[in-house]
């Protein structure tokens, strides 16, 4: 696997990323998790302490997500969406792209403000 497909797609090395829009998207959350530890794990050390308060986000997302996702089932895809978005940006930056950190910082607090109460359907 290439170093770039690792980033993307994490340990399972799948061909794509994400899965299709008919699948769980709870899994798809998983999936997007472990891209997103590969991404952090490969960003160069002045980006660490950011990469990892984005995982804890995102790990705190999926949790939320996996216990209240069959009273919201539509809160799991647009979780996997907002952490989509955000491990596009870190992979960018760990492949030297500039992925600038007020954006990311901002993805984060939306991240971790989606996580705070009950996961609802709106």
């Amino acid at each position: 696997m290439t170093p770039i497909k690792h980033l993307l797609f994490g340990e399972s090395g799948e061909d794509e990323p994400g899965v299709p829009e008919h699948e769980d998207p709870v899994e798809r959350l998983h999936q997007l998790r472990r891209g997103t530890e590969a991404a952090v794990a490969s960003l160069p050390d002045e980006h660490q302490a950011l990469g990892r308060r984005a995982l804890e986000a995102v790990r705190s997302l999926e949790t939320s997500v996996a216990r209240d996702g069959e009273r919201a089932p539509g809160a799991a895809s647009r979780a996997s969406s907002r952490v989509a978005r955000l491990h596009f940006d870190l992979v960018r930056l760990a492949v030297g792209e500039e992925a600038p950190e007020l954006d990311l910082d901002e993805a984060i607090r939306g991240l971790e403000s989606a996580d705070r109460g009950p996961v609802t359907d709106s």
